[in-house]
């Protein structure tokens, strides 16, 4: 292999499948790092004296990334090289050599062992049989690059409103995942390589037995689809006028206002000042001995002072 590898695992309510999983390929040679995202908080799994292992107690994060823990974990790998794997199947080390093999010929794509299509009038269905290529590479077992999970969170404002709608929150994360890969390498198709033995785990609690899962991915997709464009501009970090599709208004920008005392200006106050000001009347620091202006200043009823930085500048009404 020309690479070394972190592995990354996502524990929720099959502590079990992780430890079977970490038994198995703990010994594999070129993986030299293992993280463990523990979501919930009755399963979290330690492995003190094991030294590949990093375990995060992500009980705190999981309401806010779900299943986007897994690419949150994969930006701080130390390997640019991740496999991604669900917690429900197993592989030994000889059928991971032959799919780290596959993907070390052309690092350019997703590599997986299950996939599906979304280039089509039904947005997104499994793949032909025996297939090697499709548009979706599921994340039970992926292999990509560090950069790709960089690329997730740079890219996700623009779906964040379709995104927010998958049970659980996350849930269509190798669909976008694929989709930006595909932008990011410029190529039509990731691989997959078929013929390999894995062990199936049990797999209670999963997502795809809930009703709303295919129509939600569908919908993804089509949303993507129609957004093509504008995620290809944001991740080749091009200037575009492009906007999004179908999204919202965003909100309207309010201008800071205006500090001032009792009575209201009689002059409208110039664009550079405005901008010093903050929104929130000024509270000076009772630690600090303000000095009192002259006698001869506050016998003036025209005047007032203005907090610019942290200086105090007097200025006519």
């Amino acid at each position: 292999m020309k690479y070394n590898y972190s592995l990354i695992i996502l524990n929720w309510k099959r502590p079990k499948n992780v430890i079977e999983i970490v038994q198995k390929v703990y010994d594999y040679p070129y993986i030299d790092e293992i993280i463990i995202s523990n979501g919930h908080p009755n399963t979290i799994l330690t492995f003190t004296e094991l030294s590949k292992i990093r375990s995060f107690d992500d009980t705190i994060n999981n309401k806010y990334y779900g299943l986007d823990l897994r690419f949150l974990r994969g930006v701080s790998a130390k390997n640019n090289k991740l496999i991604i794997m669900d917690d429900d199947i197993v592989i030994d080390h000889s059928n991971l050599t032959k799919l780290l093999t596959h993907y070390e010929k052309n690092p350019n794509k997703l590599v997986g062992i299950e996939g599906r299509n979304m280039e089509h009038d039904y947005h997104y269905g499994k793949v032909g049989w025996k297939s090697v290529e499709c548009d979706i590479v599921l994340t039970r077992l992926v292999v990509c690059d560090k950069v790709l999970c960089e690329l997730f969170f740079r890219c996700k404002p623009i779906i964040e409103h379709v995104y927010k709608q998958g049970v659980p929150y996350g849930n269509g994360e190798d669909i976008f995942l694929s989709f930006i890969a595909k932008l990011f390498y410029k190529v039509e198709k990731h691989t997959l390589v078929i013929g390999l033995n894995i062990k199936e785990l049990p797999n209670n609690n999963s997502i795809h037995m809930t009703t709303t899962h295919i129509p939600y991915r569908k919908h993804l997709c089509e949303y993507l689809k129609l957004n093509r464009e504008l995620l290809r501009n944001v991740i080749h970090n091009q200037n575009s006028y492009l906007t999004i599709q179908q999204k919202p208004e965003p909100p309207k920008i309010v201008s800071p206002t205006i500090i001032q005392q009792k009575t209201k200006p009689s002059k409208i106050i110039s664009r550079t000042f405005r901008q010093a000001y903050t929104k929130h009347p000024v509270h000076y620091n009772t630690s600090i001995k303000k000095k009192e202006p002259s006698s001869n200043v506050n016998a003036q009823t025209d005047v007032k002072y203005i907090k610019v930085g942290n200086k105090y500048i007097i200025r006519k009404k």
